[in-house]
């Protein structure tokens, strides 16, 4: 499934392209942590990155947390290893365990060049480009396991849900933030919802079990926690905010539910990482 980041200057929002296959189904204690798998950073097609150049990040910036793309360069601004191998591998944050502290904590700005030819927005290219990027200046090794992770899952509330369902001759997507806590929907399916709760908002793998298909137009207000958008520098509530937390603000305005419960999935284990040299 491969991600396509579309960040607005007060907000983001996580784009899938295919619906999410997890299960919430469990499996025997004796199979939830496999064997590590062959190693997991050898490159699978020709290199097309030409060259990348790394710096690491002085002062961060909450609104400054993206990735552009432009001609044959990628560039993404305010990453972890670990937030890079989130876009490269296409998991969720929480599915990255293990390696050193920094490589959770220590943020990059990254701009890598592909080959002639070569065009980041096209197939699984700025994928491919940070895999490579990740290989060849982190040093990175990793393998995969199956472990019971927390996760949440997205249905449909008691008495229905309350989403409008989009005009289809209307215009693209031009949902956005005004704030953490206050974003507008449009054209959005429930998956691309999911997606977006997991990477931006919550950090844990949502789960949609809605059966809902289709794109619909919604707003969503609420009172983030110091839990919530913790990579864009932790949304306390502001001294007086009044309204619902997530969880009620996602059932009285849209009629559906977050549900935490344990699912197996995968997660990729670091085993080894470098510091990159600056240039």
């Amino acid at each position: 499934m491969r991600i396509c980041l579309v960040i607005t200057i007060l907000g983001a929002f996580i784009l899938a392209d295919a619906e999410s296959s997890a299960s919430i189904t469990p499996v025997p204690s004796s199979s939830q942590t496999q064997p590590p798998a062959q190693a997991s950073t050898k490159l699978t097609t020709q290199p097309i990155l030409e060259v990348a150049t790394i710096k690491p990040v002085k002062e961060f910036n909450a609104y400054n947390t993206r990735d552009v793309k432009q001609g044959r360069h990628l560039f993404v601004y305010q990453a972890s290893v670990k937030h890079l191998m989130m876009l490269a591998y296409d998991v969720d944050l929480s599915q990255v365990v293990n390696g050193p502290g920094w490589s959770g904590n220590d943020l990059f700005d990254v701009q890598a060049q592909a080959i002639a030819g070569v065009d980041p927005r096209d197939g699984d290219n700025a994928e491919e480009l940070l895999k490579e990027l990740l290989n060849d200046r982190f040093k990175l090794k990793f393998h995969k396991e199956q472990r019971m992770l927390p996760v949440y899952v997205l249905s449909i509330a008691k008495g229905g849900s309350k989403l409008k369902a989009s005009d289809p001759g209307s215009s693209s997507n031009n949902g956005g933030c005004a704030h953490f806590g206050e974003c507008s929907f449009s054209k959005d399916s429930l998956s691309r919802f999911a997606s977006w709760l997991s990477s931006v908002v919550l950090d844990t793998k949502v789960i949609d079990k809605t059966g809902l298909i289709g794109d619909y137009d919604f707003d969503l207000k609420w009172i983030p926690d110091e839990s919530q958008f913790a990579r864009f520098g932790a949304a306390v509530p502001m001294e007086g905010s009044k309204g619902p937390n997530l969880f009620t603000a996602i059932q009285e305005q849209l009629g559906l539910k977050l549900k935490q419960t344990k699912a197996p999935l995968d997660v990729l284990v670091i085993d080894h990482v470098e510091k990159p040299t600056e240039n």
